[in-house]
């Protein structure tokens, strides 16, 4: 089961880009998409569909496995520690 409490922050890459009608988010590194009318709704969107993913991983004890595969966390000599990244931090909001 994962060692991680609630509430946490996860910094992660979102991409939004327009797709007909619709603005389609994603976060590629951990396979999470959404849309939206606009930029702005997608990005909610997205926000909202990676809380539910965090939430399922979290309910299901896959959080830390998820992600360290996704290149989030490294692991050290049995120590988990975050991996630095230049993108947004967003918060996760899981029970």
């Amino acid at each position: 089961m994962s060692n991680f409490t609630t509430p946490m922050e996860l910094s992660v890459e979102i991409e939004v880009f327009k797709n007909g009608d619709l603005f389609v988010s994603c976060c590629p590194r951990l396979d999470v998409y959404s849309q939206g009318d606009t930029i702005e709704k997608a990005e909610k969107n997205i926000v909202e569909a990676l809380n539910a993913f965090v939430d399922s991983c979290q309910r299901r004890g896959t959080l830390e496995r998820v992600l360290e595969e996704a290149g989030l966390l490294v692991k050290e000599q049995g120590a988990t520690r975050k991996r630095a990244t230049r993108s947004m931090v967003m918060p996760i909001l899981s029970a």
